[in-house]
């Protein structure tokens, strides 16, 4: 708040803490959504490390059942999330998956593509990069549905993402992704066209421009 008082023009990357930070004193804030990179491309040539005759969207195999890229944690005090929980139950149940916490960048995105699903699981209730990248990558994305955002931003679940309520019905909805492969990459496409349309930082940093009138 102390730095949000001393700038014209103020953007917040979660939809919540724009109505808090404007009862807080702070009136000229704006929701301004995280994004993905498109250049960040499994897409590209450099990138197509499999022969040709391997399965894929990008000509990358696919290879694993879920795919998670991110930091572990146990829940907070507040009652968040618990990746961990999550984590241990999806991958218990579908064991034929992949997980790091120090992936980023290209790496990142050819172990995503290379996922028949794309798994994400918010801490509190906020629409996190996951979210926007892994659908940048052209991977069905599996996501939890207690966020804040998706519907404003134009995404709707079983169109462009699979949405879950709880552990035992992420669990479900990877498990129905698996078995259901037409209707997965459908989504797959589905959220890929609509996350490189409209929500990439070059979207964002246009709206931004937009909004401070340059």
């Amino acid at each position: 708040l102390e730095w949000a008082r001393k700038f014209d023009y103020v953007f917040l990357a979660q939809l919540p803490a724009v109505e808090k930070m404007k009862k807080d004193g702070v009136e000229n804030v704006h929701w301004l959504p995280l994004a993905c990179l498109p250049c960040v491309d499994p897409s590209r040539e450099e990138l197509k490390v499999l022969p040709k005759e391997h399965l894929g969207q990008w000509g990358l195999e696919k290879k694993h059942d879920a795919v998670f890229v991110g930091f572990l944690n146990n829940g907070w005090e507040s009652g968040g999330n618990s990746r961990v929980e999550y984590l241990d139950k999806v991958f218990a149940a579908h064991p034929d998956s992949w997980f790091s916490f120090n992936c980023f960048f290209e790496e990142a995105a050819i172990h995503y593509a290379r996922g028949r699903v794309g798994f994400n699981v918010s801490i509190t209730n906020d629409l996190n990069m996951r979210f926007f990248e892994n659908m940048s990558y052209g991977t069905c994305l599996v996501t939890n549905t207690d966020v804040h955002g998706i519907e404003e931003l134009g995404f709707e679940d079983g169109k462009h993402f699979v949405g879950y309520k709880g552990v035992d019905d992420a669990v479900e909805k990877v498990g129905w992704c698996l078995d259901n492969p037409m209707e997965r990459e459908s989504i797959a496409e589905a959220g890929h066209e609509l996350a490189r349309e409209k929500h990439t930082y070059e979207c964002r940093i246009n709206e931004m421009l937009k909004i401070v009138g340059v």
